[in-house]
């Protein structure tokens, strides 16, 4: 396999996990701006995409392939997991004063 073969593949196994992320992040901008986030778009795209990317090799080492629909099922809900504490956690301060 060929130097361009294996950053072809490696890029692969990583763009559901990018895929994801930024599906993430926009919808939450989109769908979440009267409720905007302490977290930069950056910061809050990282952990979903480092997530997933772990969630992916885990994946990919225990079942002993790529591409499993079970590991497609545990990224969607590791990646749903991690945006739900990050929106619960950085939420605005504004936000954390109508709560109390």
């Amino acid at each position: 396999m060929g130097f361009l073969a294996l950053i072809d593949h490696l890029f692969n196994l990583a763009l559901p996990a990018l895929w994801m992320a930024t599906t993430l992040v926009a919808l939450q901008r989109l769908a979440g701006w009267r409720h905007p986030l302490r977290l930069g778009w950056g910061r809050q795209w990282m952990w979903l995409f480092l997530t997933g990317l772990a969630v992916i090799v885990a994946g990919w080492l225990v079942l002993q392939r790529d591409g499993a629909m079970l590991t497609y099922l545990a990224l969607v809900v590791a990646t749903g997991a991690v945006q739900a504490w990050l929106v619960h956690r950085y939420r605005s301060a504004s936000q954390d004063a109508s709560r109390s």
